[in-house]
């Protein structure tokens, strides 16, 4: 019987339930993921993270003197040095988003904390005086990247109630894309990559935006402010420009033949201005000193001033080695999948064997439910996907597979890092694509509901036992909790 207010399955009013619905996600998942990382990253000693030292050495400088250093150059800042013969770059040439943030963090704890700064020397990857993980500094810094955690939560919320239409399948994504211990790793210590995957994330979501809404004049301070996130990231994350470019061109086109002519075109220019004005200064920056735009080519001759020959010995390239030797005899697969679900420390703690067994059960089973998902449409009705949809798949699987390939182009060409972190630049896409995809298998809600308990379950498990049952056991003099 009508009731004059439609009303979801619940009995609630879907508007109400809807809105639910959204804050639930976009502040609850958030939380959780803040949560996970804050937790760990009170059990893990400083330093015991992939360059912690020297990321942290980036942001106190930089929340001290209010100023970013010059390689090399900067008084009172680590530079390049090598150490039991390995070489360390001080992320001076490196695009400084998270560390920006981490030093807005630490001036914070400074200024309302009433912390002094001290004066800190950086030996052999060892501080003097001895920095610990309970260094309120260390502490704010590690804030920083649970909060970029979060961030990046908040947009893979928003991404699935943007694309995905199944209640189980965004919440999937969802438990997917936060419980996935390497993240919550990144946001437990000191480092660029939590804030890079938060710049993705919302770069990602200005993709999906535009691709299904075109672009909007209210959103070109969105898009442009997305943009200069991902320039001031990691470089690899420059990658999803790759899909923003298909996906600008594909909403202007769809415009224009609409009748809308030029102001798509203006919004584009205006929302790449916004990026540059507000991040593009950094590679003009690195243009004026170094005469290096993205800073790679500084990095190196700064390696090779103090170990001659760096640049031309460290490569797999110039060991004789090509793409087929790497995949073959290196364990670059092995270790990039590993290190992709969960490696702690330098790389070496890892998870169980049987978790990195059931993480690929669940992937195997994700990419078969698309074979599957696909027939059974196919066989019962022609197949419907609007256009903006098939193309975000499409272009969510091309970044999995350019991930990858830039990845392994980089161990070979420029240092060998089989770093599952490095693939991160198409974590969403593969998060949502695998969690589409394990709901592809039954379309009754009774099996999706079982299937998103399970998973979440698992997923759940695993986070709670790398911290439980490896790294408290393993730093249990050092648990601050």
């Amino acid at each position: 019987m009508p009731t004059g207010v439609e009303r979801s399955q619940l009995g609630v009013p879907q508007h109400i339930a809807a809105r639910t619905t959204m804050l639930g996600s976009g502040f609850l998942v958030p939380l959780v993921a803040m949560l996970l990382s804050l937790v760990w990253g009170r059990v893990i000693p400083f330093n015991h993270a992939p360059d912690e030292a020297m990321h942290f050495n980036l942001a106190l400088y930089i929340a001290r003197h209010h100023i970013l250093p010059v390689l090399d150059a900067s008084l009172g800042f680590v530079h390049t040095y090598c150490v039991l013969g390995g070489c360390i770059d001080t992320y001076a040439t490196s695009a400084p988003g998270g560390a920006v943030v981490a030093a807005l963090f630490i001036a914070a704890t400074h200024l309302l904390g009433g912390v002094p700064y001290q004066d800190y020397a950086l030996h052999a990857g060892v501080f003097a005086p001895v920095v610990t993980a309970a260094n309120p500094f260390v502490v704010a810094a590690r804030l920083a990247s649970a909060f970029d955690v979060g961030i990046y939560a908040f947009f893979l919320s928003r991404i699935t109630d943007a694309l995905l239409t199944d209640r189980y399948a965004r919440w999937t994504a969802r438990a997917l894309g936060v419980c996935i211990p390497q993240v919550t790793f990144i946001g437990a210590y000191v480092n660029d990559d939590a804030f890079s995957l938060a710049a993705g994330g919302a770069m990602f979501y200005v993709i999906v935006l535009t691709v299904r809404d075109g672009m909007r004049p209210r959103r070109v301070l969105l898009y442009g402010v997305a943009l200069a996130a991902l320039l001031l990231a990691k470089l690899n994350y420059d990658l999803l420009t790759l899909a923003l470019v298909p996906g600008v061109v594909f909403s202007v086109v769809r415009d224009w033949r609409t009748g809308t002519r030029w102001t798509p075109l203006r919004d584009a220019a205006l929302s790449g201005g916004v990026g540059a004005m507000i991040g593009g200064w950094w590679f003009v920056r690195n243009a004026v000193l170094y005469g290096d735009p993205t800073g790679l080519l500084a990095t190196m001759r700064a390696l090779d001033r103090v170990s001659p020959g760096y640049s031309r010995t460290r490569p797999l390239i110039m060991q004789h080695l090509n793409v087929g030797d790497m995949v073959a005899r290196a364990p670059w697969i092995d270790l990039s999948y590993r290190s992709f679900w969960g490696m702690f420390d330098y790389m070496s703690v890892a998870l169980p064997a049987s978790a990195y067994a059931a993480f690929g059960v669940l992937t195997a089973l994700g990419l078969a439910g698309v074979l599957i998902a696909v027939c059974r449409v196919a066989i019962r009705r022609p197949l419907r996907v609007c256009a903006w949809q098939a193309l975000l798949w499409v272009l969510s699987a091309g970044l999995i597979v350019t991930a990858v390939a830039f990845s392994l182009w980089s161990s070979l060409v420029k240092d060998w890092e089989p770093q599952g972190r490095y693939l991160f630049p198409a974590l969403i896409p593969f998060v949502l694509l695998v969690a589409v995809s394990l709901h592809g298998w039954w379309p009754r809600a009774r099996y999706r509901r079982g299937a998103f308990l399970v998973i979440t379950g698992l997923l759940a498990g695993i986070n709670m036992f790398a911290l439980v049952g490896i790294l408290i056991p393993l730093y249990g003099e050092h648990v601050a909790l």
